[in-house]
């Protein structure tokens, strides 16, 4: 039987499920949970959302740095961690440059810990860079040919562009959308589906 596979989700209000200015919390990991569930796969979501955490403040760190040695400490493994923030750094008054440094140094001691790594994971990802270095190196026959890109460790995916508040019907806006920042229940709930969409692949083998 296939050992239980983990998933932490990490951030600020949007992983808390904040909604109707703090009289409810709805997290999207509920949703992401439940599919999990009806899909028959053994993945167990853990959800650590603070409201009006920031990037660039050291509690954000030091939260994420607790979770992971709680999970290392527990002999067990995340086989993915969703990052989900600097939208509060953003309506601060915050470099741009100093936000980006922030989230890259979150994204490095995720690797730190081994998050989405397994056996053989190291081999794939060496041979996915050889693999590039054939394609890209001046010096290599194979320069400028298209090679298979299939192990990483890291997925980027853009919510606003899956879930655009800007670019919603009226009708879809008032269903998904709290306010201008914040999702309904419903909205929540389609952000659980969006990113059960990403990470059933990487989890489902």
């Amino acid at each position: 039987m296939a050992s239980t596979k983990h998933v932490l989700l990490f951030g600020d209000s949007l992983t808390e499920g904040y909604t109707k200015r703090g009289w409810l919390f709805h997290p999207y990991g509920e949703k992401l949970q439940t599919l999990f569930d009806a899909a028959n796969l053994d993945v167990q979501v853990t959800i650590d959302g603070l409201s009006g955490d920031r990037v660039i403040f050291l509690p954000w760190e030091h939260r994420l740095r607790t979770q992971l040695e709680k999970m290392r400490r527990s002999e067990i493994a995340y086989g993915a961690v969703v990052i989900l923030g600097g939208i509060n750094d953003v309506f601060s008054s915050a470099d741009p440059q100093d936000i980006f440094d922030c989230l890259c140094t979150t994204y490095r001691l995720c690797v730190e810990f081994g998050v989405g790594h397994d056996e053989g994971s190291e081999d794939k990802m060496k041979r996915v860079a050889v693999n590039e270095l054939l394609r890209s190196s001046p010096s290599s026959p194979f320069a400028g040919t298209k090679v298979p890109m299939t192990a990483t460790r890291f997925t980027f995916f853009d919510l606003s562009d899956k879930f655009p508040l800007h670019r919603l019907s009226p009708e879809d806006k008032k269903l998904y959308w709290d306010d201008g920042v914040h999702c309904t229940a419903a909205g929540y709930d389609r952000m659980g589906e969006l990113v059960f969409e990403v990470l059933k692949p990487l989890l489902g083998e």
